[in-house]
């Protein structure tokens, strides 16, 4: 028996879909003739009946309609494979920009992307940093993944992950004892550094508000504390080693935890949803995400 062709499937569902012949050809830009002689094959080639015309009126008989969910499910499974490949064949072509929270450790998107570096050729990927709060749809329409505070609008959300922050002195400064054992209320007579891109670039590299000084960079307020300037809440990721060479030490507080937990969501963008190279870097941010929770007890004590 010869091979029934997706196409022929393809026009068998028009006749259906638009009601008749005449309008599945319109909708194809096929000929009335060329769409029945394609269904009238079909039938011929499987020895079944599947189209009736009663009237004007062209309607399924029972065997049309025993295969009908078959036929809407296979010609729905070959697009989507087709958009697949079409994704892999143009992978190496394929801009990926990803907006990052500037409070989000960067160590933990590295890891990510060389998770999925063996699976991606891209040629271009755009890391930028930037504010939850200053985060604009339009004005970032170019991104394709986000790791943001928050959900993002046009965006579905793939994965979440609670990055342990903790309180941190460097060694360098005199202002705190060495049992780093300090209330809340105390701590405030202490300068915090705190990152925040937009009010470090609407004055200058580092604003100095009372006991707080604003930085736009998380790198910055890490070598900030670690020249002995203040304390700081940062990202257990980024200063771990630094904690371990002793040039950071853990503030221990005996009215509140030393650490915090934030949320940061993986965002992206809905129609990059299929693009094999985003569903890598998804994959990899998930698994690295149900890890990264396992451990998060033992990296904050």
């Amino acid at each position: 028996m010869n091979k029934v062709t997706l196409k022929q499937w393809q026009m068998f569902l028009a006749v259906v879909k638009y009601g008749g012949f005449a309008q599945a050809g319109e909708k194809l830009f096929k000929s009335t003739s060329s769409v029945h002689h394609s269904v009238s094959k079909l039938e011929e080639m499987l020895n079944v009946s599947l189209l009736k015309v009663e009237g004007r009126k062209t309607l399924l008989t029972s065997h049309g309609k025993k295969i009908l969910s078959f036929v809407e499910k296979l010609l729905s499974d070959a697009n989507n494979l087709e958009s697949y490949v079409s994704g892999l064949t143009g992978l190496q072509d394929l801009n990926i920009k990803i907006a990052i929270d500037e409070l989000f450790p960067i160590g933990i998107l590295r890891s990510v992307l060389q998770s999925s570096s063996s699976e991606l050729s891209l040629k271009q990927l755009e890391i930028t940093q930037v504010s939850t709060a200053s985060f604009d749809d339009d004005y970032h329409s170019d991104v394709v993944l986000s790791v943001l505070n928050s959900a993002a609008s046009g965006y579905s959300v793939k994965s979440v992950v609670s990055v342990c922050y903790v309180a941190v002195v460097g060694t360098k400064n005199s202002a705190f004892d060495n049992t780093n054992v300090i209330s809340t209320n105390a701590l405030h007579q202490h300068i915090e550094i705190k990152v925040d891109r937009e009010a470090a670039i609407n004055s200058a590299d580092v604003s100095v508000n009372n006991h707080c000084w604003t930085v736009d960079k998380l790198s910055s307020a890490i070598e900030l504390v670690c020249e002995g300037i203040g304390f700081a809440w940062l990202p257990y990721p980024d200063v771990q080693h630094l904690i371990a060479e002793g040039k950071l030490r853990k503030i221990v507080f005996f009215d509140q935890p030393n650490t915090r937990e934030v949320d940061f969501y993986l965002n992206v963008r809905q129609d990059f949803g299929l693009k094999p190279g985003v569903e890598s870097i998804v994959h990899h941010f998930k698994s690295f995400d149900s890890s990264y929770k396992l451990e998060q007890m033992t990296l904050c004590e």
